[in-house]
């Protein structure tokens, strides 16, 4: 039986996501496994365009990649602290559209006879054996933080990437890595997380009530334009800094509780100043307008030593916690712009009513975490919604998943 080049594509992404972010290998692994994937996807995409009859990459589909690989040659030549950060967001941004916009990965991925998806199946062998395994040994109801994906080394992401399986498993009508993925969620004790899931499940279950049939006949909730879609995501950025500066000039220290005792808990004081901070420095210093501190961004900040950060407004120092706020610090104002209106295109064609809470819910976490629609995190969304999102048909029948 060939073996289709595409096949190969989606098999290599399912494989890189599964290893990268969720199965833990070791660490040598995880350092390589991003620049592997780059390697081998890219050969295989120029193989696939090369000799495919009826797809051809058009002016239009890379004119905004074009213009981010221009801002790394920006970096080079007048960059103080590298381009090595710049270089991988930008080719993953290329790979994305490649496969994403130009739909690589058809209904032969999807439709037909039901097959064993064996990935799925090592995948929820590890995650059920990292869960009793982290039972055994205390962390799982540690109250330390210490229960998290080792492929991560934080609960945070580790609570997102469970997000994005969690999505992914329910587009598959995969029910019981969905059931596992909501009780690594429960004792992820993310509350980012939880209030993402509780959204996401609010939504569907509202959608699949016969009720509210015309309700969802909205824009909104149907599909949205990508210039609509970067307004959500800037609001969204906008809403995040201006609640930062609140909380740190009008909450005194003397309020902020232990961790995870009210909204204002010492972790969440150290997000917001962080932010406050950033966006002080980007403010004050007009180099941000065309570059960044690139890799070198903990350095600069000073909080590569977590024992030894630098001190704002009585808190250690952290890298911002805003999509934007990060992408401006790493690579200027001027790129960051510009891959917002890129990752808006690229979500405005994913956007449909079966999609929509996935959406919502994953704008929603990059208020808090920094880095959720560039590299891997980028690929893993729009995977998990790729068998939704040119379903014509079972969007216009729109199944009850049962």
């Amino acid at each position: 039986m060939k073996i289709k080049i595409k096949s190969i594509i989606y098999y290599l992404t399912y494989i890189y996501l599964t290893f990268n972010f969720i199965v833990y290998i070791n660490a040598i692994v995880s350092n390589l496994i991003d620049y592997v994937y780059i390697a081998l996807v890219s050969i295989f995409l120029l193989l696939y365009f090369i000799n495919s009859k009826n797809k051809s990459i058009t002016k239009k589909t890379l004119t905004i990649p074009i213009i981010l690989m221009l801002f790394v040659f920006i970096q080079i030549i007048f960059g103080k602290f590298g381009f090595f950060d710049i270089f991988k967001n930008s080719v993953f941004a290329i790979i994305a559209c490649l496969i994403f916009e130009n739909n690589i990965f058809d209904n032969d991925n999807r439709d037909g006879k039901k097959k064993i998806d064996f990935i799925y199946v090592i995948t929820c062998i590890y995650l059920i054996y990292f869960l009793i395994s982290s039972f055994a040994n205390g962390t799982l109801t540690a109250k330390n933080n210490s229960f998290f994906l080792l492929s991560m080394q934080d609960k945070n992401l580790s609570g997102v990437i469970i997000f994005l399986y969690m999505c992914f498993c329910y587009n598959k009508k995969y029910k019981f890595g969905v059931i596992l993925c909501i009780i690594y969620t429960i004792f992820l004790h993310c509350r980012m997380t939880q209030i993402a899931s509780l959204l996401f499940f609010g939504v569907e279950y509202l959608r699949n009530k016969s009720i509210l049939s015309k309700v969802l006949q909205f824009k909104l909730f149907s599909s949205m334009g990508s210039k609509s879609i970067y307004f959500l995501i800037i609001l969204s950025q906008i809403i995040t800094i201006g609640f930062s500066y609140y909380c740190t000039y009008n909450i005194p220290i003397s309020q902020i509780s232990n961790y995870q005792e009210s909204l204002m808990d010492g972790s969440n004081a150290i997000r917001v100043r962080a932010n406050v901070y950033a966006f002080e420095t980007i403010k004050n210093d007009a180099k941000f307008i065309y570059g960044g501190y690139d890799s070198k961004i903990k350095d600069q900040l000073g909080v590569s030593d977590i024992n030894n950060s630098t001190q704002f407004m009585g808190f250690r120092l952290v890298q911002p916690h805003s999509l934007f706020l990060n992408l401006a610090l790493r690579y200027g104002l001027i790129y960051s712009f510009i891959y917002l209106m890129y990752i808006s295109h690229l979500v405005s064609i994913y956007w449909n009513k079966r999609t929509f809470a996935s959406l919502s819910a994953y704008i929603f976490m990059n208020m808090a975490l920094p880095y959720l629609f560039s590299n891997g995190y980028l690929i893993f969304l729009l995977f998990a919604l790729q068998s939704l999102a040119y379903d014509k048909i079972s969007i216009e029948k729109d199944e009850v998943w049962n």
